[in-house]
């Protein structure tokens, strides 16, 4: 916070500067004086950051689908249904699911595997490449 809020910064630093024992490296005249901590690799859990990863996908998604229904967010939704084949992503949405009910503003958020039931998949051809292969034989009504 020291190079944003130098002022308020420096003013706490001096107040719990009594609390440091004084070998410590933390111990300095100002708190611009102390170096900036480095992280380390090990404390970096990549499942939870893969989890909320997934959970801020699916309120990005769940947003983009409010804008284009014109549902603003200040009305709430009975529910939201999240489709994902993984198991050990549907679990992290579980995990997350306060997260996600506030963001979304929806009473009841739904979990499942079955995409069949939600997801229609529809193979339509493209007329123009179509033509352009087959020439004067493509009729673009035709019936597969």
């Amino acid at each position: 916070m020291a190079p944003i809020t130098p002022f308020l910064c420096e003013h706490i630093y001096q107040n719990m500067r009594n609390g440091i024992s004084d070998d410590s490296s933390l111990k300095k005249d100002s708190i611009h004086f102390t170096d900036i901590p480095s992280h380390s690799e090990e404390l970096i859990d990549l499942t939870t950051e893969e989890t909320v990863t997934h959970m801020q996908q699916a309120i990005e998604t769940g947003r983009l689908i409010r804008d284009r229904i014109n549902v603003p967010m200040k009305y709430p939704l009975s529910k939201v249904v999240i489709v994902d084949a993984n198991e050990q992503t549907l679990a992290g949405y579980k995990t997350l699911e306060k997260y996600i009910k506030e963001e979304l503003n929806v009473l009841e958020v739904v979990l499942t595997k079955d995409e069949d039931a939600y997801v229609v998949y529809k193979a339509a051809p493209d007329n123009r490449a179509m033509g352009q292969a087959f020439g004067k034989k493509f009729d673009k009504n035709m019936k597969t």
